[in-house]
């Protein structure tokens, strides 16, 4: 009966770790969803011109998707979704404190 409930108790322990991580990956899965159906619906991009859409679990946000479109390969935009709706992420600055202009911003106030 006692070795039962060691392996029982053993059983739950490795559980809870895997559960966390899986909880994770299907969050990342439904933010990475609804930011392509925000972009396709919302903001009337074809889906053609999304070369990618990745999500990552972090500290803050808690998910940052990043999204880069086929004709700016290399520069990434970060999204975050606040509950109520998507927030295009300030990119980074210059070396003179100036925020470059890029085809996709959502954010023209922002820009020096």
């Amino acid at each position: 009966m006692k070795n039962r409930k060691i392996f029982y108790f053993l059983g739950v322990i490795a559980v809870l770790p895997a559960w966390y991580f899986i909880d994770i990956r299907m969050n990342i899965n439904n933010y990475e969803k609804e930011l392509r159906k925000y972009l396709i619906e919302t903001k009337k991009y074809a889906d053609e011109e999304i070369l990618s859409i990745k999500g990552k679990h972090s500290k803050t946000p808690a998910y940052p998707v990043y999204v880069k479109f086929k004709d700016e390969p290399d520069i990434t935009y970060v999204y975050s979704h606040n509950g109520e709706k998507w927030n295009q992420l300030e990119g980074a600055r210059d070396q003179y404190g100036n925020l470059p202009k890029y085809k996709h911003d959502e954010n023209p106030s922002l820009i020096k």
